[in-house]
């Protein structure tokens, strides 16, 4: 029941220390009340900032932000995930973020 507007959120590239903002929209198109949270996990996931707690009444639409600050010292491409979890099930399907490196000598 629970339906998103991205499965890929592509930051592009960033050097270190930028911070980009992106955001999906999300639906819980049930008839019951969702409370849905958000696991984070990959290379850079502590560098993702997000609200990762959301109860939804049904028929409930938002509209979810996503920051990324690019950490000093990385190089090359970073895939994440961002798992959603719908009342303690932890969906198949999760968005990736995808952000790569600038040098920052460019």
């Amino acid at each position: 029941g629970l339906y998103t507007s991205h499965k890929i959120l592509p930051f592009g590239t960033l050097a270190g220390g930028q911070t980009k903002k992106m955001f999906f929209r999300y639906a819980n198109a049930t008839s019951e009340p969702m409370e849905l949270r958000f696991e984070v996990e990959g290379c850079c996931s502590r560098h993702i900032e997000m609200e990762k707690v959301l109860e939804l009444n049904p028929d409930e639409r938002g509209k979810l932000y996503v920051t990324f600050t690019m950490p000093e010292g990385y190089g090359g491409s970073h895939v994440n995930r961002i798992w959603p979890v719908v009342n303690g099930v932890r969906l198949e399907t999760p968005i990736t973020v995808k952000v790569t490196t600038r040098n920052t000598a460019e």
